[in-house]
């Protein structure tokens, strides 16, 4: 397993669909790429870019969406004739448990259309408003959360007040209690920067930055909210619809890829 990359979010596209329906943004979002420039007058929220993928017969997928579609069509043949792997696979792969620790930012975020759109059981449980939240939260997890994938968002109250140096050792003491108490399958969320510029933007930076080294060096998962800026903010902190949107992208990708490692893993 690898750490995710920044290279952009997949999500499919009846996900999109009911998540803007569900957020009221219907024909309010442009299909084109989002651009996070808040100082640009013609600054424009649209829904992430699906980034392109090449097919084995040298077919350019539109989506993961389309390439996931015709895996599945042959999935399903294979299952119909009862041959291949892949049906036993199909029938007998349970659904993964997926935990969302998490602080007041993502709170939000429809568990239902993500355990759906990604085939696992999706729990959002807010008991991260801290980083020390975080860690008792991890020693107390049940064997079967410890099974599946935690999904960590957490140090949003401490960027505004803290020094860089207290919150690194903080999310070192998170790191030492998930390679002692947390499962194998860990992902771990960047903060989102806040409306206001200066020494708290900077920090903000830094302290992801440290956040995305800890995925580096235990190949743990990476969600990374850098296209949520000020103009997908309801308040200095909280997220928007838009926000709310981008962010979902970007967890459900994250979700999606632990999900297709845990169903190869069974092969």
């Amino acid at each position: 397993m690898s750490a995710i990359s920044d290279d952009g979010v997949h999500l499919n596209p009846g996900g999109t669909r009911r998540l803007i329906h569900h957020l009221g943004l219907d024909g309010k979002l442009a299909p084109k790429e989002h651009r996070s420039d808040p100082g640009s007058e013609d600054h424009e929220l649209t829904a992430p870019n699906v980034t392109r993928d090449q097919g084995p017969t040298g077919h350019k997928y539109q989506s993961r969406a389309e390439k996931r579609r015709v895996k599945a069509q042959g999935k399903a043949a294979s299952k119909q004739d009862n041959t291949g792997p892949t049906a036993d696979i199909i029938r007998k792969s349970p659904r993964k448990n997926v935990t969302i620790l998490c602080d007041s930012v993502p709170q939000a975020l429809p568990q239902g259309i993500i355990s759906k759109d990604t085939g696992t059981n999706v729990q959002i449980v807010q008991r991260a408003a801290t980083i020390p939240a975080a860690v008792d939260y991890v020693t107390t997890m049940s064997e079967e959360q410890r099974d599946g994938l935690l999904l960590i968002h957490t140090g949003t109250n401490h960027v505004e007040k803290e020094s860089q140096d207290s919150i690194v050792q903080q999310l070192r003491l998170l790191e030492d209690s998930l390679l002692q108490h947390g499962p194998q399958h860990v992902a771990l969320s960047s903060v989102v920067q806040r409306r206001t510029t200066g020494s708290v933007q900077r920090k903000t930076s830094r302290v992801n930055d440290a956040i995305q080294q800890m995925c580096t060096r235990h190949q743990w998962y990476y969600v990374n909210n850098n296209d949520i800026d000020g103009r997908c903010l309801a308040d200095n902190v909280h997220l928007n619809s838009y926000g709310m949107l981008h962010m979902l992208c970007s967890v459900t990708d994250t979700i999606q890829t632990f999900s297709e490692v845990a169903v190869a893993l069974t092969q």
